[in-house]
């Protein structure tokens, strides 16, 4: 099946996963407009209270946040995985028993698992970047610290990144059909 042919399948099921990245991504921006707003109008609260320590432990928290959304990213693509093996195990077996890619493509079964696993992957990855985002957001609004408000910003900005478009879409998928196939091609 083509990557052309694939995205008409779920278009709907995309165009739901980019209002969850717009909201996110959106909800933290507009929280940074308002902290600067505020800041502006009355001052950070902790300005003159010492060094920035809510600030430092808003931008150490980006490493472990890192960290987490690589390992979650990893954990959900194999799970993934084995949700649309076991679907194509209970697939009547053909004589070599592993299957092109096409042909798991085929089973409208294994793309909606599959695509309902990209959707959890995204929202989870964005949600780890939406809390550090707001913890130095929150940071900014309390302290003042310029660091913290540019920091929060690139990580709502990072939220955008992750937009999914239909050919993004199917492109995962198609990685994800291929490295099964590739897997029962090894366990044979």
């Amino acid at each position: 099946m083509s990557g052309s042919r694939l995205e008409d399948q779920f278009g709907g099921a995309v165009r739901v996963m980019q209002i969850i990245v717009i909201a996110l991504a959106s909800g933290c921006l507009t929280f940074a407009a308002i902290a600067v707003f505020l800041n502006l109008e009355n001052g950070p609260a902790a300005a003159a209270a010492g060094p920035p320590m809510i600030t430092y432990l808003a931008l150490a928290a980006i490493v472990p946040a890192a960290i987490a959304f690589v390992i979650a990213r990893a954990v959900l693509n194999g799970q993934a995985r084995r949700s649309a093996l076991a679907i194509i195990d209970q697939m009547p077996d053909d004589s070599s028993g592993v299957r092109s890619p096409d042909d798991l493509l085929q089973s409208s079964e294994v793309v909606r698992v599959l695509l309902q696993h990209f959707q959890t992957r995204l929202i989870v990855g964005a949600a780890i970047l939406e809390g550090v985002a707001f913890f130095l957001l929150v940071s900014y609004l309390l302290e003042g610290n310029p660091v913290a408000l540019g920091a929060g910003i690139v990580l709502a900005l990072g939220i955008t990144l992750l937009f999914p478009t239909r050919s993004r879409v199917a492109a995962w998928i198609l990685e994800q059909v291929e490295s099964i196939r590739n897997q029962q091609q090894f366990s044979r």
